[in-house]
Parts: C-alpha cells; sequence; structure tokens
C-alpha cells in the first residue's frame, strides 16, 4: 500500500485532491499507524542465516522471557532477507547500491487491515518516527492474508515496488511505465481499470458473450475472467502504482516461469515489461558496482 499523504480520512474509496496533491485514502484509521514503539529489522543482505541477522533490534514486546527474538520476528527476518536476495539475484540490490537503501520496520501499532506499507511522505509524523521510503509492517502482521496464497513474503515484495519508486522516481518516469500501466505512477485515480472498463463495453464479442450467461453470477463470473486476463490481482485495479506492486510482486515470485501467465494476455504483457524494466536497472547497477577509478595525482 502506498500513502502519498500524512492527511486522510478513516473511510473512503475514492481518491480525492488534497492541495493540489493526489491523495488515495485507504479505508482504515490513520491514527492506527501511530506509535513511538517501533523495531528495525537488520537490512543486511541475506548473507546471515534466519536468527543470526547482525544489527537485528526487537522492541520488548518481541522479546521471550529467554530475551531471543520471538518466532514472529524470526519470520519476518527471514521473509525480508529472502525477498532481498530474489532483488539481489534480478540486480536490483548489491551491497551498499541501490535498494539495498531500503530498510524495513515493523510498527508498535496492530493492523487496521493493512499488511504493509511505504510513505512517500510522512509531514509531522516524521516526530514518532516515520520516515518515507520505508516499508512498515503492523506489529501483529495478519495472519490472513488479502488472498489466498499470499505470504510475508509477498507482502514484502508488493512493498517494494513502492518503496523502488521512492528511491529513483526518474526511473518511473520513462515511458515504458505509462506504456505498460496506462498513466504515470503518481496518478491515484483508477484510469487503467476505468479505461478497460469503458473498452470491454465496447467489445462486441464480450457483449455477446455476456447475453449467453444465463444468471447474474454467470455474467458476474464471466466479465472477472476477463478482468483477470488483464489485472493480476483485483487489488491491481486500484491504480496504476498498485498494478505495478501487484505485478512485480508475481514478477519476483514467479520470475523463473513467467510463461505460466500466457493465457492471461494483459497480466503476460505487464510481467514482461516489468521484467525488462528490471534489467534495464539491473544494468545500471551493475555498472555502478564495477565501476573503478584510477589513483590521481595532486
Amino acid at each position: 500500500m502506498l500513502l502519498t499523504s500524512r492527511a486522510f480520512r478513516t473511510s473512503g474509496k475514492a481518491p480525492t485532491p488534497l492541495l493540489g496533491i493526489p491523495v488515495y485514502f485507504p479505508a482504515f484509521h490513520v491514527e492506527a499507524l501511530v506509535s513511538p514503539k517501533q523495531t528495525e529489522v537488520s537490512r543486511d543482505a541475506a548473507k546471515y542465516p534466519a536468527g543470526e541477522l547482525k544489527g537485528s533490534v526487537f522492541p520488548a514486546f518481541f522479546h521471550s522471557p529467554e530475551n531471543s527474538p520471538s518466532p514472529v520476528m524470526a519470520n519476518v527476518d527471514r521473509a525480508y532477507n529472502h525477498v532481498r536476495q530474489e532483488l539481489a539475484e534480478v540486480g536490483l540490490l548489491s551491497d551498499g547500491l541501490y535498494l539495498d537503501a531500503v530498510e524495513l520496520v515493523v510498527s508498535g501499532d496492530k493492523s487496521e487491515g493493512e499488511r504493509g506499507y511505504v510513505f512517500e511522505q510522512v509531514g509531522h509524523y516524521a516526530k514518532w518516527g516515520y520516515r518515507p521510503g520505508v516499508i512498515y509492517l503492523p506489529r501483529d502482521l495478519p495472519h490472513q492474508p488479502r488472498k489466498p496464497g499470499m505470504t510475508l513474503c509477498d507482502t514484502i515484495r508488493h512493498e517494494y515496488a513502492h518503496a523502488w519508486f521512492f528511491h529513483d522516481p526518474s526511473f518511473f518516469r520513462d515511458d515504458w511505465f505509462v506504456r505498460t500501466f496506462g498513466t504515470s505512477y503518481s496518478n491515484c485515480n483508477a484510469t487503467p481499470y476505468n479505461t478497460w472498463r469503458r473498452i470491454l463495453k465496447r467489445n462486441p464479442e464480450y457483449q455477446a458473450g455476456k447475453k449467453r450467461c444465463r444468471s447474474e453470477r454467470g455474467q458476474l463470473r464471466y466479465f472477472y475472467g476477463h478482468l483477470l486476463s488483464e489485472f493480476i490481482t483485483d487489488y491491481a485495479t486500484t491504480n496504476a502504482s498498485e498494478d505495478f506492486a501487484e505485478t512485480f510482486m508475481f514478477f519476483l515470485k514467479y520470475r523463473r516461469s513467467l510463461d505460466r501467465f500466457v493465457n492471461r494476455p494483459g497480466v503476460y504483457r505487464k510481467l514482461k515489461s516489468v521484467e525488462r524494466a528490471v534489467a534495464v536497472a539491473g544494468k545500471r547497477v551493475k555498472q555502478l558496482a564495477e565501476r573503478t577509478y584510477r589513483s590521481r595525482t595532486a
């Protein structure tokens, strides 16, 4: 989940402009995100086995009587470093470079429905220690994922997509993003989904198939089948940034077997586009990692 401003409503699902800033209002209370209790999970690369992560810090409520990390925090460390290893494999992370800068923090607050979030702006909430570009997880780490089959690693993969934008926004201003997702990353309106709906309604083949459905439930199932041909999940219909984050999540998870999505043409096209974009960014990271400097004399 991407939070673009520190001004929220407690409910509402429609994007609303605020002082010229595009804002998407998630349906949960922002007060639940505010707490002085936070714990930063070590972001050392996957060099250390779970439970031996250098520099990991855990708050008191995550400590066992023996003053050791709870199984919950061990799972967070394991998932975090598993995703970091994936990012290193695709070239987006190298020691001290690029997405190695992204930290993960477990908040002191319980979830109000969100599984993770990245702030673009923190405003006066900075006094509680919140920082932009950091991945935050609720301390109770919801047991029920957004969809069956989603894991803690999936949540972290999704939030890494948002963190990537924060740390390198210029990369997302290139033409590849608009060509793939239909509008700019910062457009919080459901523009791609609305455009797709308009095109679908004008599609005579779709309309003919819809008429052949004998029940409302059948029509809904028919529509949903078309929806999942274009969007990797229903959450991806929210806006372009969430479409990208969901697509990136699936790309990392299934990067070695993307052809499994070939029967979902729109989804497959987006996955391959993300694959190409990752390759371009990874090449730049590799060049930085290999860069050497000649010694100079005064």
